[in-house]
């Protein structure tokens, strides 16, 4: 379900469909690339980390960027899963 907020710090992001297997090693290698990767260079929480159920699922804070920057972050990570393997 999506419910309009009226504030918040983070957002959660369910990548499972670009991951190869339902694992939290699959989430491990999907953050890592995300970070890793020289044109993503994104840090976010894994689901794991944060007790969430199902892998895959990841936190990125907003709280203290632009929206230019979280543009940008939106950029990088749709540039990254279109060509992750």
């Amino acid at each position: 379900p999506v419910m309009r907020a009226t504030a918040g710090m983070f957002v959660w992001i369910d990548l499972s469909q670009w991951m190869k297997a339902a694992t939290w090693e699959e989430e491990n290698r999907l953050w890592t690339a995300c970070f890793e990767d020289a044109a993503c260079r994104l840090v976010m929480t894994p689901g794991r980390d944060c007790r969430n159920a199902k892998p895959g699922c990841f936190r990125m804070c907003f709280a203290a960027v632009q929206r230019e920057a979280l543009l940008e972050a939106a950029a990088r990570l749709a540039g990254l899963l279109g060509r992750y393997d």
